[in-house]
């Protein structure tokens, strides 16, 4: 319901809820600032199966992880979304294209801001590198969690400008208030 109305999106679906204080907050944290790779890659199967159960996200060409900006990535030395697709890759057996999509500026960290303020700080923040390789295909846009919708729907209106023949949206939870 997150994206009715907004974002051309053939569905869309997260596998937990996420709230302050939760273990799931504690196990994305470790995973987006504290190195541990291993638990989106494992966060990753678990979403891979999920996925493939549920029947709506067919079919699929391949994962596309919301990207981070570079300078973002190199102060961190992975990109969470990345380490999940690779977790579903590995149950499915879809490519993980990490090189469709780019973060074209830096923006502010998202946590603090309302959904209006997110939106502006990403406003033309995405860009493709080879659209080509997206036209007609079935794709799979994958993150940690969702708050606002506002990352994943500025990345998905780049995307969809390629004309892709499906767009999916898939993340391990979803942020209750």
């Amino acid at each position: 319901m997150l994206f009715w109305g907004r974002t051309p999106i053939d569905a869309a679906g997260s596998l937990y809820f996420f709230s302050r204080g939760s273990a799931m907050q504690r196990i994305l944290h470790s995973l987006k600032y504290k190195g541990n790779r291993e638990a989106g890659i494992s966060l990753g199967r678990s979403l891979g199966e999920a996925v493939i159960r549920s029947g709506r996200f067919r079919p699929l060409d391949a994962v596309i992880p919301i990207p981070l900006h570079a300078d973002r990535e190199r102060l961190r030395g992975y990109n969470q979304a990345e380490c999940i697709g690779r977790g579903f890759s590995m149950h499915t057996g879809k490519p993980v294209w990490k090189d469709v999509v780019h973060r074209t500026r830096k923006t502010d960290t998202q946590t603090k801001k309302n959904r209006f303020d997110r939106w502006t700080n990403l406003s033309g923040g995405f860009s493709l590198s080879r659209p080509e390789c997206i036209t007609g295909k079935h794709l799979l846009l994958v993150d940690d969690v969702i708050t606002t919708g506002a990352s994943l729907e500025a990345c998905a209106h780049t995307i969809l400008d390629a004309s892709p023949a499906k767009l999916y949206i898939a993340t391990i939870a979803y942020a209750t208030q």
